[in-house]
């Protein structure tokens, strides 16, 4: 059927007619974003699933999710103006510091790049 939404674990794991698996679909798959930034989040299947049968996000889940992104943008703002992790990596500034701080310099500088 046309309509049709997978609902359980069961029918998305059911194989997808067999014109479905080519390898432009595969290329699609594997040249997806989010399996570069955080790893294979979904199996073919399911990504099939999804590009079959996409769900618009609701109007709450965008605003949630634009609440989110500038929420990291003012921390990263906020931590690139106190805290000075970044000049004291390139300048090499860490002579004389404890292996407490040189951690903490470290552990900063991780999050400014998380966030960026």
């Amino acid at each position: 059927p046309k309509n049709y939404r997978p609902t359980t674990h069961a029918e998305r794991m059911s194989p997808h007619p067999p014109h479905m698996y080519s390898f432009p679909a595969y290329l699609s798959y594997i040249i997806y974003p989010p399996l570069y930034l955080a790893g294979p989040i979904m199996t073919f299947n399911d990504y099939l699933w999804q590009h079959r049968r996409p769900m618009p996000p609701s109007g709450r889940t965008v605003g949630l999710y634009l609440v989110r992104l500038l929420a990291s943008l003012l921390t990263m703002e906020l931590i690139l103006h106190f805290m000075y992790v970044v000049a004291i990596k390139d300048a090499r500034a860490w002579m004389g510091t404890t292996p407490a701080q040189i951690s903490l310099i470290g552990f900063w500088n991780l999050i400014i790049v998380w966030l960026k």
